[in-house]
């Protein structure tokens, strides 16, 4: 008797467990339960209008093209002997008309650089390889079949550009502070220009690193050391984050 009893005892003790939720008997074993008062589930990732983080840059503007008069867009940069994409639209009705693109250099006439055809968007674009560094006026018109020019463009659909030329520099400047240079001024950490040997003092040069651009003067003479042409004064090789010796786009 006693053990059908404690037999019956078991079963029911058993049986009781069985009935208890599955998160109470597996919450140490899987490793931690889940924070009181909270879920498993992974929080939402914050929107950029939570996080502030500003979206992409807004799409630049089409370009204004009217009717008989194309549109050149500005090249992100040009090198003297270096190939550079020239781009630009017409308008809707006159896509697939011949384009000529025309520069203007030195007080010169308008000559071509490339005929190219306008695609079903109104788009175009052509391979420009400047001879020489300086400023530029580049402009495009429409042409007739055979290339000849056949309206001239407005004034305000002309574009200005300045030609670099690749070149050697260095900088100078600590152990020197305090004299005067050769075009008379005092040499300051402070002081933005460049040395050149021949450049006449005062003349204004334009810099390029990267995306760094800066328009500084002749203040001095040098270097003088083979390969290199200009010296930068401390304060312009900070500006334009240069180390010691390297390559720089100028002109002049």
């Amino acid at each position: 008797m006693r053990r059908r009893i404690g037999l019956f005892t078991a079963l029911l003790t058993f049986g009781t467990l069985a009935t208890l939720p599955g998160t109470v008997a597996s919450g140490d074993s899987a490793g931690g339960g889940s924070a009181p008062g909270g879920s498993d589930a992974p929080s939402p990732t914050p929107s950029s209008a939570t996080t502030g983080i500003p979206g992409p840059p807004p799409a630049p503007p089409a370009l204004a093209a009217t009717p008989g008069h194309p549109a050149l867009e500005p090249p992100a940069g040009a090198v003297a002997d270096q190939y550079v994409t020239l781009t630009g639209a017409v308008d809707h009705g006159d896509v697939g008309r011949p384009v000529a693109v025309q520069q203007r250099a030195d007080g010169r006439d308008w000559a071509d650089v490339g005929t190219t055809t306008s695609q079903p968007d109104g788009g175009f674009s052509v391979r420009y390889r400047p001879s020489k560094p300086g400023a530029v006026a580049l402009r495009a018109v429409l042409a007739d079949a055979d290339g000849a020019t056949a309206q001239a463009a407005s004034a305000d659909s002309e574009i200005d550009i300045t030609v670099l030329r690749r070149v050697r520099a260095s900088w100078y400047g600590p152990g020197s502070y305090g004299a005067r240079t050769a075009c008379g001024q005092r040499l300051t950490p402070s002081l933005l220009g460049v040395a050149h040997k021949t450049l006449p003092c005062g003349t204004r040069v334009t810099l390029r690193r990267g995306d760094r651009v800066v328009r500084v003067r002749g203040v001095d003479r040098g270097p003088y050391v083979g390969g290199r042409e200009f010296d930068l004064t401390s304060a312009t090789r900070a500006k334009l984050h240069f180390g010691g010796v390297g390559a720089l786009l100028v002109a002049s």
